[in-house]
């Protein structure tokens, strides 16, 4: 864990930041994005921005994005395979330095989890997109349970990052007050 604690210092922190946005930026405004697909379908979401969805949803999104917009979710999928990457490793960092574990600790590792369903919602999303017109009810509903689940756990990181950022701004003020008290008590003497 002391290798995971170095590892994630300020500066490596600071490039997974940068790293994260320049990623959103590049998903978002880039070629064939996630805006040229939004303004292609004339305002639909991709499927990995939804929480949940049925072979029904799919097949109309399918429809509405037509073919330069297909295309480009399948260019855009590229790009979301090196995503998770970045804000697993980036998640991971801030729970490392939040934690500060000193053993073998489960907690730091849930962004992984996030990481994991990514992976698996866009291959079967990939799928999903080279089989259309044909609609697989099974493929898109595994795609839509991974893409729950990713959900599910980037969730559960933010609830994790609170609590440990609450807990360590306990223990500070804690200390800090400890440390008023012992001073105040030496001025007293």
């Amino acid at each position: 864990m002391r290798q995971l604690r170095s590892f994630f210092n300020d500066y490596t922190l600071l490039f997974l930041a940068i790293a994260w946005i320049a990623m959103n930026g590049w998903i978002v405004f880039g070629y064939g994005g996630f805006f040229s697909i939004f303004q292609l379908s004339g305002g639909l979401l991709i499927p990995d921005l939804m929480l949940h969805y049925s072979p029904e949803k799919i097949e109309t999104l399918l429809q509405a994005y037509g073919s330069q917009a297909r295309l480009y979710y399948l260019r855009y999928q590229f790009r979301d395979f090196l995503y998770p990457i970045v804000y697993g490793s980036f998640m991971m960092g801030i729970l490392v330095r939040l934690i500060r574990p000193t053993s073998m600790n489960f907690w730091i590792f849930v962004p992984w989890f996030a990481v994991f369903f990514d992976f698996l919602e866009n291959a079967f999303l990939r799928l999903i997109f080279y089989d259309y017109p044909q609609i697989v009810n099974d493929r898109v509903q595994i795609a839509a349970w991974m893409t729950s689940f990713k959900w599910l756990f980037v969730l559960i990181s933010f609830v994790l990052m609170i609590i440990a950022f609450r807990h360590r701004r306990i223990k500070y003020m804690r200390r800090l007050s400890h440390k008023e008290s012992e001073l105040f008590a030496d001025e007293e003497e």
